[in-house]
C-alpha cells in the first residue's frame, strides 16, 4: 500500500467508538462513545505539554488527551475530551435512537477525533485518507443522511492545528460488516479458509449462515445465502442497553438515590456483574441480572422459530459484537435447554474468537477497514 494512502474502518456506535487503520493493521483504538467539551483552552495547551514531554508519546494513555477542533471558516476553535462516563451535564453521549444526532457538531467531531488518533502520528498533509463507517441497519437505508454525513466528514476540519480532510467516505449497514470481517483478508481479498470452513458439503445445498450482532442499541440478525446478505431474511431486537435499562429499574427499587444515575456511569458494572457501587450507593442485583440476561438469551435463541427464519435450513450461527461477550454462557445456557434431544445442533451455534479477548467488540471495525481496502484500493 502506498504511503500516501490510508485506509480506516471506524464503528461510532451508540456504547462505543472502534477504529483501525492501516498504519496499525488490525490494532483497534476502543473507547466510550462520549464526548466531554472543554471550556478552558489552557486545559489543551497543558494537554499538549503534557504529550510533548512524554518520551513514548506513541503508546501513551489517551484518556486525558483534550482535542481542538476548528470548523470551516468559523475561527473559534472548540475543544473536547473523549471516552469518558457522565458525570456532569458537560459529557455528552450518543446513544438516542434518532437521526438528529448525526447533524450535530459534537457527533461530527467524535468522529474526526477518531480518525485523528489513527494519524496522529503520520504526516497526512495530501495524502488521500478514505474510510468506512456504518449505520445501524434501520438508518443505513436512508440515502439523503447518509449523503449528509458524507458530505460533513468530507469537509476541512483543523484538528489539533492539523488540517485533515478525508478523501472517501462509505457507509455501510453497521450489521453487515461481521461478515465482510469473515469474508475478507486485511488486503481485501477473499479468505479462503473461511469460505472452505462453511461451505455446505453438499453442492446442492445453498450455504446459509445467520449472523447475530448483539450490539449496545440494538441486536441485529442478518442472513448470510451462498456468502451474499439477504435483504429481506432479517430482524433486529433490543441490545445489551435494554438489558442494562431493566437491571437499573430493579436497582432504582432497591434504592431510589440510583435513579439520577446515567447508565454509562453503571454499564461497566452491569456488563460484569450485578454488585452495583455508584457513589457509595450499593446495591446486590445479582439474581435479577442472571435472570433479565437468560431471558434475553432465550430470545435470541428462540428467534429461528420465527418468520423470517422459520423452516430455513441453517448450516452455522455466528455470533458477533461486544454484547456477545456478555452473553455467551447465557446463551449455551439456552440452547442447551432448547435442544435437549438434539444436541448436535448445538455445534453449529459459533462465538467467533480471536487473539484479543474482546475479538467479538472490535468485528464490525475491522470488516469495516476489511471493506475499506477492497473499495478503495484498486
Amino acid at each position: 500500500m502506498s504511503k500516501h494512502t490510508y485506509y480506516i474502518g471506524m464503528e461510532s456506535s451508540n456504547g462505543y467508538v472502534k477504529s483501525t487503520s492501516s498504519v496499525n493493521v488490525g490494532e483497534v483504538d476502543t473507547y466510550l462513545n462520549t464526548l466531554t467539551t472543554i471550556k478552558d483552552p489552557n486545559v489543551y495547551l497543558a494537554s499538549q505539554s503534557r504529550i510533548e514531554n512524554l518520551d513514548h508519546k506513541v503508546n501513551r494513555d489517551k484518556s486525558n488527551d483534550v482535542y481542538e477542533i476548528i470548523a470551516g471558516v468559523d475561527p473559534k476553535p472548540t475543544y473536547y475530551k473523549v471516552g469518558q462516563r457522565p458525570t456532569t451535564d458537560d459529557i455528552k453521549g450518543f446513544s438516542e435512537e434518532g437521526t438528529s444526532k448525526y447533524s450535530r457538531k459534537e457527533w461530527i467531531a467524535a468522529n474526526l477525533i477518531a480518525v485523528y488518533r489513527q494519524l496522529e502520528n503520520e504526516d497526512f498533509r495530501g495524502c488521500t485518507i478514505n474510510l468506512v463507517t456504518g449505520l445501524p441497519t434501520n438508518h443505513s437505508v436512508d440515502t439523503e443522511l447518509k449523503q449528509d454525513i458524507i458530505n460533513s466528514l468530507t469537509k476541512t476540519y483543523t484538528v489539533n492545528g492539523r488540517n485533515l480532510r478525508i478523501s472517501n467516505v462509505s457507509i455501510l449497514p453497521q450489521a453487515d460488516s461481521s461478515f465482510f470481517n469473515d469474508l475478507l483478508d486485511f488486503e481485501g481479498k477473499l479468505n479462503e479458509e473461511f469460505l472452505n470452513d462453511v461451505t455446505s458439503e453438499d453442492e446442492d445445498q445453498q450455504t446459509t449462515i445467520l449472523y447475530y450482532d448483539i450490539g449496545y442499541g440494538t441486536t441485529d440478525v442478518k442472513t448470510v445465502v451462498d456468502f451474499a446478505i439477504d435483504p429481506i431474511r432479517k430482524k433486529e431486537l433490543a441490545g445489551m442497553e435494554k438489558q442494562f435499562v431493566d437491571m437499573m429499574d430493579v436497582a432504582i427499587g432497591e434504592n431510589a438515590l440510583l435513579a439520577d444515575a446515567e447508565l454509562l456511569l453503571v454499564e461497566k458494572q452491569l456488563r460484569k456483574h450485578g454488585n452495583l457501587d455508584v457513589d457509595g450507593i450499593k446495591v446486590d442485583i445479582v439474581a435479577e441480572r442472571n435472570e433479565i440476561l437468560e431471558r434475553f438469551a432465550e430470545e435470541i435463541v428462540d428467534v429461528i422459530e420465527k418468520a423470517p427464519f422459520k423452516k430455513m435450513k441453517i448450516n452455522e450461527h455466528r455470533f458477533v459484537g461486544g454484547g456477545a461477550i456478555i452473553m455467551e454462557d447465557y446463551v449455551m445456557k439456552a440452547l442447551k435447554n432448547k435442544y435437549v434431544k438434539n444436541k448436535s445442533q448445538i455445534d453449529k451455534y459459533k462465538f467467533i474468537k480471536g487473539e484479543d479477548e474482546n475479538y467479538l467488540q472490535f468485528t464490525n471495525c475491522l470488516g469495516f477497514y476489511k471493506m475499506c481496502v477492497k473499495k478503495y484500493s484498486k
